[in-house]
């Protein structure tokens, strides 16, 4: 009976957040209607859901029961009427093609699209002819808004970084003299091109021999639900990692300290999460830094949190082609008190 098209004015149907999305709609008529209205819906939103099963007693028996968790954010739910409207009288509709054009201006402040198996943030348009005595006939399809996060908004993201953890290793009643763990970023706000500048220090006051250091970037997602009532759920992946190599000797020996170095490339083609806006899914980015010791010992680690932006700050430069370089880790002289030890 009813047959649509939507035409936007990006073929890819990419936008960023600010952007006007221009739509034409071209329907064809096969057979007379009677409708009330027909419009074009413009809609932005983010959904979260998951199950939980959990044990229940009663009477003396035990069985699961599933529980459903879930939340809803809209950030825009615009329609516009070509004629009619939620009341409009009915009107008759003879065979033929038509065309409409109507436009939308998105929010400044959006999050990008994001597909998960527990939540998803959508961006739609949606036509509907209201069909008098009969239903709605619809056509729906999704477009895709890449966020807006301007590091120049976050100046205190432009400040060094340094993050010191310290690490005692025990055996017995003994426990050594500690391994300190020590990484410095320029700042702390990148957009994908960009290198991330990586310095690790290890200072092993310890007698214990730290066999390699190696570092990873993580991604974790964070998911919220409000109903039936507060939940959440995580998950936290390895983006890419790294192994520093300086040759035949790897590591740190007991009394020594070595700096490492690497520039990690932020790959314009990993589908980095930028959900600046979004308050029921959460992505962070942490650079997690591990010294690997010998035994049984539990490896000293430390955690520095970095925020991948669309716009990078003022006099940055951006670089979508060029691989990861590094620097071969560099031997420090030893400290005063170790001489004299």
């Amino acid at each position: 009976m009813v047959s649509f098209s939507i035409i936007f004015n990006n073929p890819d149907k990419k936008y960023k957040a600010g952007d006007v999305v221009e739509c034409k709609l071209q329907i064809s008529i096969f057979e007379r209607i009677d409708t009330r209205s027909l419009s074009l819906r413009f809609l932005g939103e983010a959904y979260n859901e998951w199950e939980r099963t959990k044990t229940v007693s009663q009477s003396g028996a035990t069985r699961h029961v599933s529980e459903t968790f879930s939340a809803r954010e809209e950030y825009f739910n615009y329609e516009h009427y070509f004629f009619g409207g939620s009341e409009g009288t009915v009107r008759e509709i003879l065979p033929g093609n038509y065309s409409y054009e109507t436009s939308f201006t998105l929010p400044k402040k959006l999050p990008s699209n994001f597909h998960h198996q527990y939540g998803w943030i959508r961006y739609s348009v949606k036509a509907t002819y209201d069909i008098f005595l009969g239903s709605k006939s619809e056509h729906s399809e999704e477009f895709f808004v890449t966020s807006l996060l301007d590091l120049n908004s976050h100046s205190h993201l432009k400040d060094p970084v340094k993050v010191i953890e310290q690490k005692t290793f025990c055996c017995w009643c003994c426990t050594s003299d500690p391994v300190d763990i020590i990484t410095l970023l320029p700042k702390s706000g990148f957009v994908p091109g960009q290198k991330i500048p990586i310095t690790i220090e290890i200072d092993n006051n310890s007698n214990v021999r730290i066999d390699c250091v190696y570092f990873q970037l993580n991604e974790k997602l964070k998911f919220f639900a409000t109903n039936p009532g507060s939940d959440s759920k995580s998950e936290e992946d390895i983006v890419t990692d790294h192994i520093f190599d300086s040759g035949a000797d790897l590591g740190v020996a007991p009394y020594q300290n070595k700096l490492f170095k690497h520039d990690l490339f932020l790959d314009p083609q990993y589908p980095w999460k930028i959900l600046d806006g979004c308050e029921i899914i959460k992505c962070e980015y942490f650079i997690v830094c591990t010294a690997h010791s010998s035994g049984c010992n539990s490896n000293p680690q430390n955690k520095v949190k970095v925020f991948i932006g669309s716009v990078p700050f003022i006099g940055d430069t951006v670089q979508n082609n060029d691989p990861p370089s590094y620097q071969d880790v560099v031997t420090l002289p030893p400290k005063f008190e170790d001489i004299e030890s």
